[in-house]
């Protein structure tokens, strides 16, 4: 690039910089718009605010009353009566043999058989 290129791009970027700031707001009517906002979103903030902070005094007063009352009676039952709510699904086919002690001799020879043997 020469020179004559160089002074070409800076009146270029010159022009361009002077539409830039014709078309630009002055600094002071932003700053008084900024703070026109902010006022108007600080009154808009205030209600939810104070609508926040009522329902939580609300809340604490309730708190507050329902500790002074007594507490209510409720029966605790026995650990022998309570049942699993799952109980139910222990309960399998075939439970009682599990359940049962077997009898040594009983039900492996049909009783007549076995007076056969001790009569011979």
């Amino acid at each position: 690039m020469t020179t004559d290129d160089d002074r070409d791009l800076r009146e270029h970027f010159a022009a361009l910089r002077r539409e830039e700031e014709a078309g630009a707001p002055a600094i002071e009517g932003l700053v008084a718009r900024a703070r026109a906002r902010t006022r108007g979103e600080a009154l808009r903030l205030r209600r939810p605010v104070l609508v926040l902070a009522t329902a939580a005094a609300v809340l604490l007063v309730i708190a507050l009353l329902d500790l002074h009352k007594p507490p209510r009676p409720f029966s605790v039952p026995s650990i022998t009566e309570w049942r699993s709510p799952t109980d139910f699904l222990l309960q399998t086919p075939g439970r009682e043999v599990l359940e049962s002690l077997p009898r040594f001799g009983e039900g492996l020879i049909p009783p007549e058989s076995n007076e056969r043997r001790t009569s011979s």
